[in-house]
């Protein structure tokens, strides 16, 4: 289902509560939603002025009572704004969960993709939820470094990310 209502009520920018929409939803045969799914693309300065709309998309993922995925697509990559993207979904998650809606938080956990078109890679990582339960451990976890010099990737330490690399076509 694309532009599915959300399960719950949202309040942003001071106007009245009301149901969101998550981009993306995945049901089973019976109907039952397996997981919400939010779509982003570009890159994300951490000094950016607002954060609002990924705080948004952060915590409808976080509040409502199924898996999330975090898509996010990038035209190419260098050997920080990974890590900046990182940090700043982080930093959202971090918002969400000891916020006014702390005790409102429906979902096990997130899985986060990051593609990078250029360079033809992608890499995804499962965040339970109940693995990474404060910022100090969720900052650990969602570390992964990797330099893409000259276009070409460079892996240092991956630390549990899956790393999908596109096959170069004969």
């Amino acid at each position: 289902s694309v532009e599915t209502p959300t399960d719950k009520r949202y309040k942003f920018k001071g106007e009245k509560a009301t149901s969101a929409q998550t981009d993306l939803t995945v049901y089973d045969l019976e109907r039952c939603r397996l997981c919400n799914v939010e779509f982003k693309a570009g890159g994300i300065s951490a000094r950016a002025q607002s954060k609002e709309p990924i705080f948004k998309d952060v915590q409808k993922l976080l509040r409502e009572p199924v898996w999330g995925l975090w898509f996010h697509l990038l035209e190419s990559a260098n050997s920080t704004n990974i890590r900046k993207l990182l940090e700043v979904i982080r930093e959202q998650i971090r918002k969400v969960r000891e916020g006014e809606y702390k005790d409102d938080i429906g979902t096990e956990g997130l899985t986060l993709h990051v593609c990078v078109l250029k360079h033809g890679f992608s890499l995804q990582k499962d965040v339970p939820f109940s693995v990474v339960g404060d910022d100090s451990k969720l900052e650990g976890y969602l570390s992964v470094n990797l330099e893409v010099p000259r276009g070409e990737l460079k892996v240092k330490r991956l630390n549990g990310w899956r790393l999908n690399e596109r096959k170069p076509q004969d």
